[in-house]
C-alpha cells in the first residue's frame, strides 16, 4: 500500500467517523430533550404523591358519618338541656332582681 492510498482510506474513516457522529447526535438529541422532560415530569409526580399523601392523612382524621350522626344527637340532647337550665334560672333571676331592688331601698332609706 502506497502512502496516496494510505491517505485516501483515512480521509474516508475519517469522513465516515464524522458522519456516524453526525447520525448519533441527530437521533439521540430528542433523548436528551425527552430526559428533561420526565424529569420535569418525576418531580411534578413526587409534589402530587406529597399533597396526595397530605390530603389522605387528613381525610383518615376527619369523623365518619357515624361519629358525625352522634355528634349531632349529642348536640340536640345539650340544646335540650340548655332549655331547661335556662327555664330553671328564670326563678332565680327574678329572686335576685328582687333583692337587688330591696337592698336599693333600704339603702336609700339609710341616706
Amino acid at each position: 500500500m502506497e502512502p496516496s492510498e494510505i491517505q485516501v482510506w483515512f480521509a474516508i474513516g475519517v469522513a465516515a467517523l464524522s458522519l456516524g457522529t453526525t447520525i448519533y447526535n441527530l437521533l439521540t438529541s430528542g433523548s436528551r430533550k425527552n430526559e428533561k422532560e420526565i424529569q420535569l415530569l418525576q418531580t411534578q409526580e413526587n409534589e402530587l404523591v406529597k399533597r396526595v399523601d397530605y390530603l389522605e392523612n387528613a381525610l383518615a382524621n376527619l369523623p365518619d358519618r357515624d361519629a358525625v350522626h352522634r355528634i349531632e344527637i349529642a348536640l340536640e340532647k345539650m340544646g335540650s338541656q340548655i332549655g331547661v337550665l335556662d327555664e330553671r334560672l328564670k326563678p332565680i333571676s327574678s329572686t335576685t332582681n328582687r333583692l337587688n331592688e330591696l337592698l336599693l331601698d333600704q339603702a336609700r332609706k339609710n341616706l
